[in-house]
């Protein structure tokens, strides 16, 4: 039987929910983890703060599926990719707003993302070599950035969210190989 390979943009189209769905599930793990018995005396403040941090999660994804689809596929190849993913994750909240309003936060989505590329792409190594320390990675420094961003005071919070986002890696990269990217 003869099978079509599936596009660039297929590819982007199939991944765009499973990550999502991967950011929008570890969210809230990552908020308990920041914030520790705050989560359970405040639990309206989770649902608030939990979305921020699902868009975090999902602007850490971009810059690990540039990097993945960057190296499996190339430049051309990738940049089709990245559009088609950033499209597929945003559009339906996009076509939620009104006109004027989906304008702005679409803009903002595009800064956000540029941003966060930037800032990540400081750190090349993902995770540390065994036997290693954890600072200076990828996975520590966005650590370190929730920590700094959703609640400074709480430094001791970072080694468990390292271990939290280091288990969301894991998974991203298992959806992106059942995915055959």
């Amino acid at each position: 039987m003869f099978w079509r390979k599936k596009s660039i943009e297929e590819k982007a189209k199939e991944l765009a929910p499973g990550l999502v769905e991967l950011a929008r599930i570890t969210a809230p793990t990552l908020w308990e983890k920041l914030y520790f018995q705050q989560a359970k005396a405040q639990p309206e403040r989770q649902s608030d703060q939990t979305a921020s941090v699902a868009m975090e999660l999902i602007y850490f994804s971009f810059h690990l599926l540039d990097r993945e689809c960057f190296a499996r596929h190339g430049e051309v190849e990738r940049n089709t990719f990245m559009d088609t993913m950033m499209i597929e994750v945003w559009k339906p909240l996009l076509l939620a707003l009104p006109e004027k309003s989906a304008a702005i936060f679409g803009k903002g989505i595009i800064e956000q993302a540029n941003e966060a590329q930037l800032e990540y792409s400081k750190y090349p190594q993902l995770l540390p070599e065994k036997d290693q320390p954890f600072g200076g990675t990828l996975c520590w420094e966005f650590s370190k950035r929730l920590v700094r961003v959703y609640n400074p005071s709480n430094i001791s919070a970072t080694l468990p969210l390292y271990f939290e986002v280091a288990a969301y890696i894991i998974s991203l990269y298992k959806l992106i190989n059942a995915m055959k990217l």
